[in-house]
């Protein structure tokens, strides 16, 4: 299960670095949060886990940035914190999203693995 885990971050980290860089949700992106969600969904993970993993991810994120040495300069600073906060946000989107996909599966009762 752990590998599983592994490659969804994998894949999660790269669909973010697309949605970092498009003004929206493209539909390849919204596909890959619904996929994510399925998967989840089938392996018996619970929605609140699910949403954790992404928690999780963001605060590593987060932390990686805050401790680099890169931002010297109050420009650098100011940069940071803007790309820090597009992070949250689209963090935010996918987690709403995610949410949204789990309870459809949740009401339409799909099956589980």
């Amino acid at each position: 299960m752990s590998k599983k885990i592994i490659s969804q971050c994998v894949k999660f980290y790269h669909y973010f670095s697309k949605l970092f860089a498009d003004e929206k949700l493209s539909e390849d992106v919204l596909t890959y949060f619904k996929t994510y969600t399925r998967e989840a969904y089938e392996w018996g993970v619970p929605l609140d886990e699910a949403v954790w993993a992404l928690i999780l991810m963001r605060r590593h994120i987060w932390l990686y940035g805050e401790f680099q040495a890169v931002f010297t300069s109050a420009i650098d600073q100011l940069e940071a914190i803007d790309s820090l906060s597009r992070a949250i946000l689209l963090f935010d989107y996918a987690e709403y999203e995610i949410i949204k996909e789990y309870m459809e599966l949740m009401k339409k009762g799909a099956p589980r693995k």
